[in-house]
């Protein structure tokens, strides 16, 4: 994962409040995505990701203002939302080298984000 920077539950939550425009979540849970996610995140299932792939990288380069980073998470962060984070940072360069966008990966994934805020609602959204 040396292409990918790994950041804290706190710094995704600064960049949420300061920069929403700045900043692109992507969740990779699979079965697990059950009843609340992080606000503002797009669910792509990892088992899904590979054929989506181009779609969103078509999609993130029509977005104005154009996004400085994206992250991404699964439950844990230990195999897919990092695998995710690499595949797309792979694709990216070769799909469209001018995206420039820093690649993240969530340090713990949703579980950690669930601890750290279980008491703030709004660090929640629910999943239709």
């Amino acid at each position: 994962m040396a292409n990918c920077l790994w950041i804290e539950p706190e710094q995704l939550a600064d960049w949420m409040k300061n920069s929403p425009n700045e900043t692109i979540i992507i969740d990779v849970r699979d079965i697990d995505y059950q009843v609340r996610k992080i606000p503002g995140s797009k669910h792509i299932e990892y088992s899904e990701f590979p054929s989506q792939i181009e779609q969103l990288i078509s999609d993130l380069q029509k977005l104005r203002p154009k996004p400085k980073r994206i992250v991404f998470h699964c439950m844990f962060c230990k195999q897919r939302g990092p695998s995710a984070a690499e595949y797309f940072y792979q694709k990216s360069q070769d799909a469209s080298p001018n995206l420039n966008l820093d690649v993240c990966i969530l340090n713990g994934g949703f579980n950690k984000w669930k601890i750290r805020f279980f008491k703030d609602e709004n660090m929640f959204e629910t999943i239709p």
